[in-house]
């Protein structure tokens, strides 16, 4: 009696035992499934020529990208692994614009993947977005879900959600070229460098104040005046360039505070004591004219720290420059405006500066910058004003060139 009693219990623990197994082994296959994929997320950076070059982390994902394909091949193979590439551009004011360039950006990298890996066009999802990303830049993001390969202590992986198209494909969008014939690749194929240089030229307007004997913001008057020029440079990458410009400005000059009672002959030689035909330098200005010729060696200090070298379209450059000046000037008298100088200590032939120039510019369309530019210069013509000084041995001249302009962005 008692062994039938225990052994009917028995029978009943072994039921209820079997059903907690069917339970915990269905949980458990349950989470396997659900867990069983992750989520890989790759972010493509253009450059302003809608370009894809070596910083950023490009040609890295690419290496990423082909290293999950390859430990993968079974299901891209089979179709159960899709890529989904969500390409956004939000730098143009009108949306056909945008559109296009996310169009032709999403179709870069895909071509560039289809090519590296063979890979067929279905095997790709393709949403653009006529906006910048999250993180407020032109992007193509690449997502690819794959099996995850769990062990005992794996991370559990959470799953994201579906992007949301927002914006459909337009058949009429025509792609472009991404595999030129030439050394100029956009990516880097086959593991070589890529080339990421372009060229710049640019126009800019502004004012030259000059500081000599004479100064531009005199005591007496402010002279404003006009310079123009023109800028042409060669891009090595985002972070470094070497410029070439040509400037003319013209601007007058007049006495300074400490000096309003100096008297000046019309040779230009300054005199300490009242001398025949001496005029003070109160009742003078001088007007000056001067060529520019710019050479200097350009750094973005953004393009070290930032994609594209710049932040959300603003960029940096500190110029360093060395100049060829060719000056004129002549000394006239304030009142009624006639000429005082003779011309005998006119600045003559070509003389040298050194300084720079530090430009905050904005991106405002696709490849067209806004600048602002200041440039500071050190003459070395001690005579540029027109005025000889010769118990002055300092050579305190200089210019201030503050400017405005465009520039324009090509490959």
């Amino acid at each position: 009696m008692i062994l039938n009693t225990v052994y009917q219990k028995a029978q009943h623990m072994k039921k209820h035992f079997t059903i907690f197994l069917f339970i915990f082994f269905l949980t458990n296959i349950l989470h396997a499934q659900q867990n069983s994929y992750q989520e890989l997320t790759y972010s493509f950076i253009p450059d302003k020529n809608l370009q894809f070059t070596s910083r950023s982390g490009n040609s890295y994902n690419l290496l990423r990208i082909s290293e999950v394909i390859k430990n993968n091949r079974k299901g891209f193979d089979d179709g159960s692994i899709k890529i989904l590439i969500d390409s956004y551009y939000g730098s143009s004011k009108r949306e056909s614009e945008c559109l296009k360039n996310a169009h032709t950006l999403g179709e870069m990298v895909r071509n560039e993947i289809m090519q590296r890996d063979n890979l067929p066009t279905d095997q790709f999802e393709m949403n653009y977005f006529t906006k910048y990303d999250e993180e407020g830049k032109n992007a193509v993001i690449v997502r690819i879900s794959v099996p995850q390969k769990r062990t005992r202590n794996s991370p559990k992986v959470v799953q994201t959600a579906e992007p949301v198209i927002i914006i459909p494909v337009e058949e009429t969008v025509q792609s472009v070229n991404v595999y030129p014939t030439d050394t100029k690749e956009i990516f880097i194929l086959n593991g070589r460098d890529m080339v990421e240089n372009y060229f710049s030229v640019g126009l800019n307007v502004g004012i030259p104040f000059y500081w000599g004997d004479m100064l531009s913001l005199a005591s007496l008057k402010k002279y404003v005046g006009y310079d123009i020029g023109i800028q042409g440079s060669y891009h090595f990458n985002s972070t470094f360039a070497a410029s070439l410009s040509v400037d003319y400005g013209i601007n007058k000059a007049g006495a300074r505070a400490g000096s309003l009672y100096y008297d000046l002959l019309p040779d230009g030689i300054k005199v300490d004591s009242p001398e025949t035909g001496a005029l003070p330098y109160h009742s003078l200005y001088s007007k000056i004219s001067v060529v520019n010729f710019g050479l200097s060696f350009d750094f973005n200090p953004f393009g070290l720290f930032f994609p594209g070298g710049d932040i959300k379209g603003f960029s940096a450059i500190i110029s360093p420059t060395v100049y060829g000046q060719l000056f004129h000037a002549d000394i006239y008298k304030r009142d009624g405006g006639e000429k005082f100088s003779n011309g005998e200590t006119k600045p003559k032939g070509l003389s040298f500066g050194l300084g720079g120039s530090l430009s905050l510019r904005y991106n405002i369309w696709d490849n067209m910058d806004i600048q602002i530019k200041n440039s500071m210069i050190w003459i070395t013509n001690n005579k540029f004003d027109g005025i000889d000084t010769p118990s002055d041995k300092s050579k305190k001249n200089a210019m201030w060139v503050p400017q405005i302009g465009f520039i324009w962005n090509f490959k």
